[in-house]
């Protein structure tokens, strides 16, 4: 679990790293969207070990679902919306917390 949790986040990172390059170089680079992966993996971890959603080792795979569409919004965010969401740096990680409950929620009813 430790190894798929490390190349899920390392996979994110890589996603992100020119809208990361240039948001840097835009001066926009918040602490939020650096924190929102480990944020995201934590509220997977907090829900999980209070029981919500089924519980199977199968579900590892809603942290890679979690972190790509995370890794796609924050792309989005910082290369074509920067300017509209400026203000509201909360909003990525809020929309990662709210991917995190729906997968612990329907994941099982998904068709495989």
């Amino acid at each position: 679990m430790i190894a798929g949790l490390l190349f899920s986040l390392i996979g994110y990172f890589l996603l992100v790293a020119y809208a990361s390059y240039q948001a840097k170089q835009q001066q926009a680079l918040i602490w939020q969207d650096i924190s929102t992966p480990f944020i995201v993996v934590i509220c997977w971890v907090v829900l999980t070990g209070i029981g919500y959603g089924h519980q199977s080792i199968s579900h590892f795979i809603e942290i890679p679902i979690a972190l790509m569409f995370l890794g796609a919004l924050y792309n989005l965010k910082i290369l074509w919306l920067a300017k509209r969401f400026a203000n509201r740096p909360w909003l990525l990680s809020l929309l990662g917390v709210f991917t995190v409950v729906l997968l612990r929620t329907f994941m099982p009813y998904l068709p495989e």
